[in-house]
C-alpha cells in the first residue's frame, strides 16, 4: 500500500512540473506576462497645458457666452418701389 501511495504521489509530481514547463513555454503567457509586468511600472507622465483663444487660460475664467443672435430675412417695400430683402435679428 505504501508503494501505491508512493507511485501516486511521484506521479501526480510529475505530471504538475509538466504542466508547469509547458505553461512556461507558452508564447501567449509570455507575451500576457511581460504586458503585466510593464503596465506595473509607472510610466513618466507628461505635463500638459491648455492653451484657449479669446484670452482664456491657464488660472483664467470666463463667464459663459450669451447665445450668438439668430438672424432672419425680411422683406421691405418703400412706397411703390421693389422689394428689398434684408438681413435683421430675429425678434
Amino acid at each position: 500500500m505504501k508503494t501505491l501511495i508512493k507511485s501516486t504521489l511521484l506521479a501526480a509530481f510529475g505530471a504538475a512540473l509538466g504542466v508547469a514547463t509547458a505553461s512556461a513555454d507558452n508564447p501567449q503567457l509570455q507575451t500576457r506576462l511581460a504586458l503585466a509586468r510593464q503596465s506595473a511600472q509607472p510610466s513618466p507622465s507628461t505635463p500638459t497645458i491648455a492653451v484657449y483663444a479669446c484670452g482664456r487660460g491657464v488660472g483664467r475664467a470666463q463667464a459663459t457666452r450669451t447665445r450668438e443672435k439668430e438672424y432672419v430675412w425680411k422683406t421691405r417695400q418703400v412706397g411703390n418701389g421693389p422689394l428689398i430683402t434684408y438681413r435683421a435679428p430675429r425678434d
